[in-house]
């Protein structure tokens, strides 16, 4: 996927993702590195073409850290591309290259529940400058190069990436978890399960039709 960014109307939101594209900023301040690479896509809308993503830190949308630290804010958005997200997100840029990986993902991995149904992980990221001749670049080591050799020790970045890869990928399912469970709380609070929403129906029209045959009857006495 190719990706143009707007720095001329929003500058600091697209150096920032610039530089998490690259990874050049090392790690940030919540001890993880400040790079797309590896981190998860955690939702997807199929029907608008949109992903969730760039949550470095938990990888399900409630964490996340810019190049200007955890607590950085915002700038102010000034393009809009879809009404369902005014509001809420930046104009960072815009596609150039790739809408149909968007929409083919979307269509066999989206749902209605919008967490995907398979995970979806960016393999890798990077810069492309003139020089490059329209080649990625990354100025960070390139950790799929690494052979992983089951018979000699492995490397201290190769550790650090497996299992940095692991625990995104149980925060994502940590976070699959948390939403069913408070769906099922909210579906139980308000008297209806998976497995008895018909029977809620049903039970709804019975009570609903003896109310009207009780006040049916309630009518014929005062008549009489």
């Amino acid at each position: 996927m190719v990706i143009e960014l707007f720095a001329d109307t929003n500058p600091l939101t697209a150096e920032n993702f610039r530089a998490l594209c690259t990874g050049e900023k090392g790690i940030g301040e919540s001890g993880l590195p400040l790079h797309y690479k590896g981190t998860v896509i955690h939702g997807i809308i199929p029907d608008d073409d949109i992903w969730f993503g760039g949550d470095i830190t938990h990888g399900n949308g409630l964490g996340g850290e810019s190049i200007y630290g955890l607590n950085h804010q915002s700038t102010p958005k000034s393009l809009r591309a879809t009404t369902t997200t005014d509001g809420e997100h930046i104009v960072v840029g815009r596609v150039l290259d790739g809408l149909d990986v968007i929409a083919t993902v979307g269509k066999t991995v989206g749902n209605e529940f919008v967490y995907p149904s398979e995970p979806v992980t960016i393999a890798d990221c990077g810069q492309i400058l003139p020089e490059s001749g329209g080649s990625a670049v990354s100025t960070t080591v390139d950790y799929s190069a690494f052979v992983l050799d089951l018979v000699s020790d492995y490397s201290a970045p190769v550790i650090f990436k497996k299992l940095l890869d692991q625990l995104r990928y149980a925060q994502l399912k940590i976070a699959k978890l948390e939403t069913a469970m408070a769906k099922e709380t909210y579906a139980y609070e308000m008297g209806y399960s998976r497995g008895n929403a018909l029977a809620s129906v049903v039970m709804a029209r019975r009570m609903m039709a003896d109310e009207d045959e009780g006040e049916g009857l309630v009518k014929k006495k005062r008549r009489k």
